[in-house]
């Protein structure tokens, strides 16, 4: 019995914690949180590449690889917005801008294609505005 009961207390924690979703505002369920992606580029090298939303129109991106035995991070801003129905996210950078289209929430995954390139980042933790 003590088993199922901290069974059900964790699972329940688990659920609680998890990020909200709002159908009606998909800004709410982006901003302020680390969003997280894993894979491998074309030349087989594992990628760390992290995206964060802002309210006030701005983000973050840090990318993180490990080539030839060197660890690499880059660091960028951006402005950013929705288009197309909040199925779009326009990025732009200093000297260049990206599309994030076929955008896909849920409490815990933001997906589509960013530059092209299939994404799933998972929700990984909550920044102060």
């Amino acid at each position: 019995m003590k088993r199922f009961l901290l069974f059900f207390f964790l699972l329940s924690f688990s659920f609680a914690c998890e990020a909200p979703y709002d159908d009606a505002n998909p800004d709410v369920s982006i901003l302020n949180r680390v969003w997280v992606d894993h894979y491998r580029d074309q030349d087989g090298v594992e990628i760390r590449h992290t995206l964060i939303f802002y309210q006030n129109g701005r983000g973050e991106e840090y990318i993180w690889d490990k080539r030839y035995s060197e660890d690499w991070e880059e660091y960028y801003t951006f402005y950013w917005s929705w288009e197309y129905n909040h199925t779009r996210i326009r990025l732009e950078y200093d000297d260049f801008e990206l599309l994030f289209t076929n955008v896909y929430v849920t409490s815990g995954s933001l997906s589509g294609l960013f530059d092209g390139v299939s994404v799933n980042f998972t929700f990984n933790q909550v920044v102060s505005p």
